[in-house]
């Protein structure tokens, strides 16, 4: 088993995403830095003591605009519900990316799995992922509340990735597609809830800068989840431990969100 092949791919295309979701963070927090600094320039007229005023400005600017990056983090990091979901967020996504980057490769090591079948299991999963994703945020608007949806999902992603863990030959196919298709359902179909209850929590008019803090902490999970699930493969000769660790994280996640929704 090779630990370059594993790590390489999934950091790779996560990272990716990372950098997206920074960089929403930084649009939304320096723009009003950048329309003052214009307007700065455009009051200024040639003169020494004018451009040593606006140097002075300018450099008042870049200190807000450090702040001002930062700033969302901190309303996010500073308020419990919101800190609560961001955390949820990382645990899910990186269960969410272990699913995804490992489950082909899991049925043909460790099943014999032809490549085939296997690559339906995955496509069955992210199938499943597209319906979760409408079903729970249509179950959340009418019948659950929504951090009590998120907490369900937990549990049966945890459930899920035991199932998983336990897959053998003397499994039926159908067994398995079903499965994986509500492992999908879960551990793929939780995103709209979450980022909906996070917009929802946020402080008027800054819904946009505080998905995008939390949205940075949640595919921090994206980047760091397959390379923790290859490392354990590594150590224990096999994908089994993976699930059976981030299936448990998500359940703790999915018990401690229905326990505060009492």
């Amino acid at each position: 088993m090779k630990v370059s092949v594993l790590l390489y791919t999934p950091v790779r295309s996560a990272s990716v995403a990372l950098i997206g979701c920074l960089k929403l963070i930084v649009t939304v927090s320096l723009d009003t830095g950048a329309v003052q600094a214009v307007r700065l320039k455009e009051t200024c007229s040639g003169s020494g003591s004018d451009r040593r005023m606006l140097e002075r400005a300018m450099s008042t600017l870049r200190r807000m605009s450090r702040s001002a990056l930062m700033a969302p983090l901190r309303v996010v990091l500073q308020n419990r519900r919101l800190a609560e979901l961001s955390v949820v967020g990382y645990i899910y996504a990186a269960m969410q990316m272990c699913l995804m980057s490992f489950l082909v490769v899991y049925l043909t090591e460790a099943l014999d799995y032809p490549l085939i079948a296997a690559g339906l299991a995955l496509t069955t999963a992210n199938v499943g992922g597209v319906a979760g994703r409408i079903a729970w945020g249509a179950i959340a608007d009418r019948w659950i509340a929504p951090r009590r949806m998120l907490g369900f999902i937990g549990l049966a992603t945890g459930v899920c990735a035991f199932a998983a863990a336990s897959f053998s030959a003397a499994w039926p196919h159908a067994a398995l597609l079903a499965v994986a298709a509500l492992f999908g359902a879960t551990a793929i179909g939780w995103n709209g809830v979450q980022l909906s209850q996070v917009a929802r929590h946020a402080p008027p008019g800054q819904a946009g800068a505080i998905t995008g803090a939390s949205g940075f902490i949640t595919f921090a999970g994206v980047v760091s989840g397959p390379p923790l699930f290859a490392l354990l493969a590594v150590v224990t000769d096999g994908y089994r431990t993976g699930f059976v660790v981030f299936g448990f994280l998500c359940l703790l996640c999915g018990a401690a969100l229905l326990a505060r929704s009492r």
